[in-house]
């Protein structure tokens, strides 16, 4: 099936229309092989090529401009973090929005059927953006799109590859040509990202490492309609792994616990760590919205991407990057102690 899409992609020049639909089939292909543990590396090669043909169509041959990477972090003010030849990690602050259409990291439906991918240079449907806060979209096309063309593709996302909450801070990737949008979705799509997060919890989380599985079913909020996430048997399959886990208590607080826990996402739904540790009964704290307590000490969500990893073969590489907590964050941890504080040191070790 992957060689026909290849022959058609071949064949299919840069009209945006025929090559949105048959990228759009070869995520879809993939994304159901991956959900149901039969991706395999002959097929997922067949999918890079496929993806390249429709990418070398839409770049025209052109190469992206290495990108210019801070030195210094300023909290509030995205940057570029790490710059590959292809794609870039960017510091995303807390405050700015990037949500995109659907239901998951890459705005793919329930079934993996849609992808917004491949209308060049134009206004394009695909970028329906649902936005709160400062839109990130604008930064990028102001800042990088003189030198990415792709940035100020709506139908492409403006280059954004996945979505971070408004008010979770942490690295999210911005690719630099249609070749690396696609292959990094690809890569999404495939499950082989690694994504990281530190958040703090109300309460005492279960110190083991293990995988919490329930099921999740996007809904409109109650007070706005905002889409939120409830446990539901019938929702879409959702994995969080959580990996170590520290119980704290505040000193004007007594008998009162949180938990300062490490997760990673082994898929994408909307708020998934929010919605997971909701149903818990450990909901984040300053997140009212899963019933979380709004506190004094912290002036936001405490939810942090601190680590994203994928692979994007051989023009790119590994991109590993790892960003520390943000002031804000660390102003909540310094209200915090630990009678073990292995893990709360870690994190006051580390800021920006």
């Amino acid at each position: 099936m992957l060689k026909e899409k290849e022959a058609c992609l071949a064949t299919s020049g840069s009209h945006s229309e025929d090559l949105n639909l048959l990228t759009s089939d070869v995520m879809g292909l993939v994304h159901s092989f991956a959900a149901s543990s039969l991706l395999d590396d002959s097929l997922l090669d067949a999918a890079v090529r496929a993806l390249e043909l429709a990418a070398a169509a839409l770049d025209s041959g052109a190469l992206a401009p290495r990108l210019r990477v801070e030195a210094a972090v300023e909290a509030g003010v995205p940057c570029v973090l790490e710059d590959l030849p292809s794609v870039c990690a960017l510091w995303k602050p807390p405050g700015w929005g990037v949500s995109v259409a659907g239901d998951d990291d890459l705005g793919l439906g329930a079934r993996g059927s849609r992808s917004a991918t491949t209308s060049p240079q134009g206004s394009g449907s695909g970028g329906e953006w649902r936005l709160a806060g400062k839109p990130l979209q604008r930064w990028v096309q102001e800042t990088l799109g003189g030198s990415c063309p792709i940035a100020l593709d709506a139908g492409a996302q403006h280059g954004l590859v996945h979505r971070l909450d408004v008010n979770t801070s942490g690295v999210l990737l911005f690719a630099k040509t249609y070749r690396g949008f696609l292959l990094a979705q690809l890569q999404f799509v495939a499950r082989k990202v690694r994504k990281d997060y530190v958040c703090l919890c109300h309460g005492q989380v279960s110190p083991e490492p293990r995988m919490l599985d329930a099921p999740l079913r996007s809904v409109p909020g109650a007070t706005d309609g905002t889409p939120t996430s409830i446990v539901d048997a019938g929702g879409q399959v959702a994995k969080t792994e959580v990996r170590a886990v520290a119980h704290l208590c505040h000193a004007r607080l007594p008998g009162r616990w949180f938990s300062l826990v490490e997760v990673r996402l082994h898929t994408g739904r909307r708020h998934q760590i929010r919605a997971h540790m909701a149903n818990e009964g450990c909901p984040l704290v300053g997140d009212v919205a899963y019933g979380g307590e709004s506190v004094d000490w912290c002036p936001r969500t405490f939810l942090h991407a601190h680590r994203l990893t994928l692979n994007l073969g051989k023009t790119d590489g590994l991109l590993d990057i790892s960003c520390p907590l943000p002031p804000d964050l660390l102003s909540a941890l310094s209200e915090l102690s630990e009678p073990e504080p292995f893990l709360l040191e870690k994190w006051r070790a580390t800021g920006l």
